[in-house]
């Protein structure tokens, strides 16, 4: 099982224009990844995902609330 926690980029969450759900993925182990990603103002989208429906949920909810962003 591959499972990467070290960061890889960073940014602002002033340059974050947009967050949204991208689709589940199922793994060879039939663990379940729930996707997101998040795009800045200068056309990078970062792709992220947890085996928890419930993290991806708080992170999409505060980052839309600190970003000021609307929902999906």
């Amino acid at each position: 099982m591959f499972a990467d926690l070290s960061p890889q980029d960073s940014t602002l969450l002033s340059d974050v224009v947009e967050v949204g759900t991208l689709p589940c993925l199922i793994r060879d182990n039939e663990d379940k990844r729930y996707c997101f990603y998040i795009s800045t103002r200068y056309g990078l989208k970062y792709e992220c995902s947890s085996n928890s429906k419930i993290k991806v949920d708080s992170w999409l909810e505060a980052l839309r609330s600190d970003c000021k962003l609307r929902s999906d």
